[in-house]
């Protein structure tokens, strides 16, 4: 399997060609699974373990596939991949294989079939040691991606496990704080059912803005993502952000304006700001925000572009944007939503 594997990996079209028909004619074979998980596991080049992670992740992905396998190699693939998962050094590896693992929990969490894989997270993530804590939280940010409604049992004591760890780890910026917000961020839509997780988030949203704050010192782009958990709020549980939306906007108004920021994270600030006035514009007119925000929009629209030839006010591609033509938009969307005699006065 290794051999198929590394042939698809070669920068040539034909030995790819050729490799690509041994895969397929392996696939006939029911211990094409088993050779996969092997390879996963024991071969020496992480491309090809990689590879391995996204093939059976691919292969195994419909539930018919994954209950027509023996019980004993389902067992075996189950016991087996979370091994290679603590083993792993590389970190795409191991993102493929937690990936491979969220697919597995989506076929065998309704049945149950499955508790390992909780007490497995539930150790590494209540462990003393920091290195076993980040890799228990950054499975459980990866598999609740891929798989979060399966989570739902256990939605209260993953808020105690949140509050657990925000509430104790000592670096801010860590990767561990890091991942806890990616899965908060994942968990977002079983809080709209489960009403001990809305309060466990409204708790610690405070938290999470003093984690943002501390990320974008160590990543900017993880920071970034961070605050996806904010927008995702906004959409699906209001409750927790209303209480907080003057220091969040604050918060964002101060990222925005900040000129040794990065322009991404000053633009996904602005962002920020205009999904919440789509949504909330109530709660930000009531918590006087209006003339706040527009200080920094109108700050922000008076910076000279670089190139007068291509100044631009607005921009379709979001990934384009700037902080100059998303405070135009950002204006624009003010506009659009609050009453006029909340905008214009202060306009």
């Amino acid at each position: 399997m290794e051999d198929i594997l590394s042939m698809l990996l070669v920068p040539d079209s034909a030995v790819i060609q050729q490799g690509t028909k041994q895969l397929r004619e392996a696939f006939k074979d029911p211990e094409v699974i088993p050779a996969l998980c092997n390879t996963v596991g024991a071969s020496q080049n992480p491309q090809v373990r990689q590879y391995a992670a996204v093939l059976l992740r691919k292969r195994l992905s419909k539930s018919k596939h994954w209950t027509e396998l023996p019980v004993n190699v389902r067992n075996g693939i189950k016991q087996g991949i979370l091994q290679a998962l603590v083993s792993e050094p590389e970190k795409f590896v191991k993102n493929s294989i937690a990936q491979f693992i969220g697919t597995i929990v989506r076929h065998e969490f309704p049945s149950k079939s499955w508790p390992e894989v909780m007490h497995f997270l539930q150790q590494l993530t209540s462990s003393d040691n920091m290195s076993e804590k980040e890799l228990g939280m950054y499975t459980l940010s990866v598999i609740s991606e891929v798989s979060p409604d399966q989570f739902l049992p256990h939605a209260q004591s993953m808020g105690v496990l949140f509050s657990n760890v925000l509430n104790s780890v000592q670096d801010l910026g860590s990767r561990l704080a890091y991942y806890t917000v990616l899965t908060m961020n994942h968990f977002v839509p079983l809080a709209v059912v489960d009403q001990a997780l809305v309060i466990v988030y409204h708790q610690l949203m405070p938290r999470v803005m003093q984690i943002v704050r501390a990320l974008i010192v160590t990543d900017e782009e993880q920071a970034i993502e961070a605050m996806e958990i904010f927008d995702n709020l906004v959409q699906c549980v209001t409750a927790v952000i209303v209480p907080h939306i003057k220091p969040l906007v604050e918060m964002c108004l101060e990222f925005a304006s900040n000129k040794t920021l990065g322009d991404g994270i000053r633009v996904k600030a602005l962002s920020f700001i205009g999904w919440l006035t789509r949504n909330k514009k109530k709660a930000v007119v009531k918590n006087k925000l209006v003339q706040p925000i527009l200080e920094v929009v109108f700050q922000l629209m008076s910076v000279p572009p670089e190139n007068e030839e291509k100044e631009e006010y607005f921009s379709e591609d979001v990934d384009g944007s700037t902080p100059m033509t998303c405070a135009t938009q950002t204006l624009d969307i003010l506009a659009l939503h609050l009453p006029p005699d909340k905008l214009l006065p202060p306009l």
